[in-house]
């Protein structure tokens, strides 16, 4: 507090006093309220940073003590500021893997939670042998919720950490006709600067970042090699001895009255450069592009990971081959786990000729991409091909290529592609010359019709079999018929021109049923967000302006009462800082998921969700077997279980209704019947499947038959009877080191469950959990975080109010590191005084400008009251 007060004395006594008016930005307060300049607080911050190890933004705020309503926004522009476009700071984004990662490992090895010394003794113990079986259940139980809220802790602060591309690669843009980019006029004219090719370690780098700033949100990033640089020129030092700083830093930056700046021209798709088209970038530009370049790769990676390929597919049917053998089977379960840190994915199939048992194979690829695994045959381990086949009349796979095709017959022109193309008939002869596959539109729905198109490749784009298959070898043929039209006519040709416009209406179409299918099958994977697009340069806190005029320093929220005003778009830089986050504005029962917890890699729809492997298996049952659902031992149990599935399943029908096409309504009865677990058979006999227990955690004998139900039965499990469970047994219980311990005997929602996807992190996991408990599982975690300092709450999480309050900021620390070389600063007072033709005013002086005007024509109106009032 001593270093701001006297930051703020030698502020006041290098400028005129003035008084901040309702417009001005800057400015100094008289009477209780002060407010430093944004120069004057970069130089407090990083002055406070350079004397202690770190700070948080929240530790800053204490320290200055500013009392503005905006003072956090205040701070995020000027650290936003000091560490992308003037290199002076460093940060450290606030991560669970400081602390989760110790626990993390002791749980892979033993729970936590464990029986109490005394009753680990079972001769001193005062339980029996039900109760010691309920406790151990319980502690297995409870030790796979921790590592579930370890998992979903780290995927919460990736979200809220995570900026896009677009924002990222902006970061140090500078608002065009502004102070701070006074010298980028010496730039009109780059022909006029002697570039050099070498000298800098940027040269030769690729960065990633758009050709322009983005004022409209639709600016494109792209690649960009730097290839020139020009070195700075050095400013005269032109201030006096009151105006310096007396901030003395060991490496200083330098002041320039042109700063250095770089050439960087496009690479195209191909990887060849677009030669003349070069942008002008400065050092902090290409500092920030290096950044969002490495985000860029890093995304493109992980997008490389194929997800599990039988996603969204239960109840589908596959078929199963060898060199001897071919027979087919129902998925009827998925998962993927991970072992020694290898990624697994395993299927559970059903035989559909008998009512043995199911069985899971572990799924592997083979050279050409297609989908293989190992069978024990005869005491020999064979391998077995795995062909997804889903192209019968009554399949989904098969309406929507039907419809596909029918399209195609009904645009204009399609009868130039109808039939096979005759080369006698149409005298050319050098057709097949050219064209070395041949296809067209009847061809198209006569190998429809035979199957040739029922093999899904694993690599196909869509997350159900039916999108899968629209986007493997019929899409590959369905452009075939145009390629080869574009191919062999020449551009000024009709049939060119109509191939074109036809291939064009084409992938809409499939785009757009590939859209379709996805959201039928699954209610939604990622849940809306602005970061979906990785160009977006929307504010992560884009209803920041609702709280920027609050007070937090108390602990509490103060409004201040002022007139509405239209919003200022923030500066990329401050966008890349972290933000006030209102819990009710990114949590809603009604809405789901906000930005930023939109980003959250979550399935909803329990009829997609995988099967825990090694817990659960599958049988066929007939439905005479049904009965046992009757047995008066679980009928009640059952009847409740069965009331919850109930309402599910006409939620999940009512909204896959609203989402089919019209064309295929008539597939209600069969998509019932796989709602509910029923198969139908060839020969019109029903059967039914029936899920059970590999092991003996669950004494309730009750049969489930479809996905939906067994989600059911986890939740009901979760809520009414582990939940019971802690609460009598909670004192029996102890934990190593008291970690793991559940405060005031509470005991956490029901938190899903977290199947890996792309890799050994938990941000590489996907959340399947149903929309109903999302809401207050991620309250739970973010309590969880804000306890053990990762996320601060500027307004607290109530418990008689938990869906509308709560405001967090995360936790990031900020520290001075004098191994940074700072960029050059461009020399403001300099500028002006060549703008001007002269004059003496300081930084602050023209951020005051305005406010003197102001001021003056107030005083001036005051002083003709006062003589009106003859009191002058």
């Amino acid at each position: 507090m001593a270093v701001a007060q006297a930051l703020e004395e030698q502020d006041k006594s290098s400028r005129r006093s003035a008084r901040r008016g309702k417009n001005a930005e800057g400015g100094v307060f008289y009477g209780s309220q002060s407010q430093m300049s944004q120069k004057k607080l970069m130089e407090t911050i990083i002055r406070l940073c350079a004397e202690t190890s770190s700070h948080s933004l929240l530790s800053l705020m204490a320290l200055i003590g500013e009392e503005s309503a905006s003072v956090v926004q205040r701070l995020r522009t000027s650290i936003g500021r000091l560490i992308w476009k003037r290199n002076q700071l460093s940060r450290c984004q606030v991560s669970s893997l400081w602390t989760d990662q110790p626990l993390w490992d002791m749980l892979q090895k033993e729970p936590i939670y464990r029986l109490a010394k005394e009753e680990e003794q079972e001769s001193h113990s005062d339980l029996d042998e039900v109760q010691m079986k309920e406790c151990i259940r319980l502690v297995k139980y409870i030790q796979g919720l921790h590592q579930t809220e370890l998992q979903l802790r780290a995927m919460i602060l990736k979200c809220i950490n995570d900026r896009s591309l677009m924002v990222t690669a902006c970061a140090a843009d500078e608002k065009i006709g502004t102070l701070e980019s006074f010298d980028s006029n010496d730039f009109d004219d780059p022909t006029s600067i002697e570039w050099s090719k070498s000298g800098h370690e940027y040269i030769g780098k690729e960065v990633f970042r758009p050709a322009v700033q983005p004022s409209d949100g639709i600016t494109q990033c792209r690649w960009f090699e730097v290839s020139e640089f020009v070195e700075s020129v050095e400013a005269e030092d032109v201030l006096d001895k009151n105006e310096r700083s007396d901030l003395k830093l060991s490496n200083p930056p330098l002041k320039a009255e042109r700063r250095m700046r770089f050439r960087a021209q496009p690479i195209t798709e191909d990887g060849y450069e677009d030669y003349g088209k070069y942008i002008t970038l400065t050092e902090a530009q290409v500092a920030a592009g290096l950044e969002a370049a490495k985000l860029r790769r890093k995304a493109v990676s992980s997008n490389e990971t194929t997800r599990h390929p039988f996603t969204g597919s239960l109840g589908t049917k596959v078929k199963m081959r060898d060199e001897t053998e071919e027979f087919q089977c129902f998925v009827v379960g998925y998962d993927t786990i991970l072992k020694n840190g290898a990624k697994m994915q395993m299927v559970m199939l059903l035989h559909d000729s008998s009512a043995k048992e199911a069985f899971w194979v572990t799924l592997s690829t083979d050279e050409d991409g297609c989908l293989q695994c190992y069978l024990m045959k005869d005491g020999n381990k064979v391998t077995y091909q795995i062909e997804q086949a889903d192209y019968d009349a009554e399949s989904d796979a098969y309406k929507m290529c039907k419809s596909v095709v029918d399209y195609l017959e009904r645009i204009k022109d399609s009868s130039l592609f109808m039939e096979p193309v005759d080369p006698v008939a149409l005298n050319i002869p050098s057709y097949f010359d050219i064209v070395k596959r041949p296809m067209d539109i009847s061809t198209l729905a006569l190998n429809l019709e035979k199957g040739v198109y029922s093999k899904i490749p694993p690599k196909s784009a869509g997350r159900t079999p039916a999108a899968r298959m629209l986007n493997g070898p019929f899409k590959e043929d369905a452009m075939r018929i145009f390629d080869n039209a574009i191919l062999f006519n020449p551009p000024d040709d009709f049939v060119h021109d109509a191939a074109q416009n036809s291939k064009r209406l084409l992938l809409k179409k499939i785009e757009q049923l590939t859209s379709e299918g996805n959201a039928t099958s699954t209610k939604t994977e990622r849940l809306t967000s602005i970061y979906v697009d990785e160009d977006s340069d929307v504010d992560m806190y884009e209803y920041e302006s609702e709280i920027e005029d609050e007070d937090y320093s108390s602990g509490k929220r103060k409004a201040v009462k002022r007139k509405r005003k239209k919003k200022t778009k923030d500066e990329f830089s401050t966008k890349m800082m972290e933000g006030p986050l209102r819990l009710h504005s990114a949590l809603s029962e009604s809405n789901g998921l906000r930005s930023p917890l939109s980003d959250l890699p979550v399935l909803l729809n329990p009829s997609s969700f995988s099967v825990p492997h090694g817990k659960w298996s599958c049988r066929l049952i007939g439905v005479d077997k049904e009965d046992a659902k009757s047995d008066p031992t679980n009928k009640r149990t059952y009847e409740e279980l069965a009331d919850i599935v109930e309402l599910q399943r006409q939620a999940l029908q009512e909204e896959s209704n609203n989402l089919r096409r019209s064309n295929r309504s008539n597939d209600l009865e069969d998509g019932a019947n796989r709602k509910s677990g029923k198969k139908v058979r060839k020969n019109g006999e029903k059967l039914g499947i029936e899920y059970f227990p590999t092991h003996m955690c669950y004494d309730e004998n009750i049969p489930i038959t479809n996905r939906v139900e067994l989600e059911s039965f986890f939740e009901h499990q979760h809520e009414s009877v582990y939940a019971k469970l802690y609460q009598k047994y909670s004192k029996k219980l102890s934990s190593k080191f008291s970690l793991g311990v559940y405060e005031k005997n509470s005991f956490p929602p029901y938190l899903g469950r977290l199947v890996p996807t792309g890799g050994p992190t938990a941000s590489d996991s996907t959340w399947e959990i149903r929309e109903d408990y999302v809401v207050a599982a991620v309250r739970w975690v973010l309590r969880g975080l804000i306890g053990s300092g990762h996320l601060a709450a500027l307004e607290p999480l109530s418990l008689d109010a938990p869906l509308s309050s709560g405001v967090i900021m995360a936790n990031d620390i900020y520290y001075f590191n004098p191994t940074l070389k700072p960029f050059d600063q461009l020399e403001l007072r300099r500028k002006k005084k060549d703008a001007e033709g002269g004059g003496d005013s300081s930084e602050e002086e023209i951020e005051l400008s305005e406010y003197e005007k102001l001021r003056k024509d107030r005083v001036a109106r005051n002083q003709e009251r006062l003589k009106m009032l003859g009191l002058a």
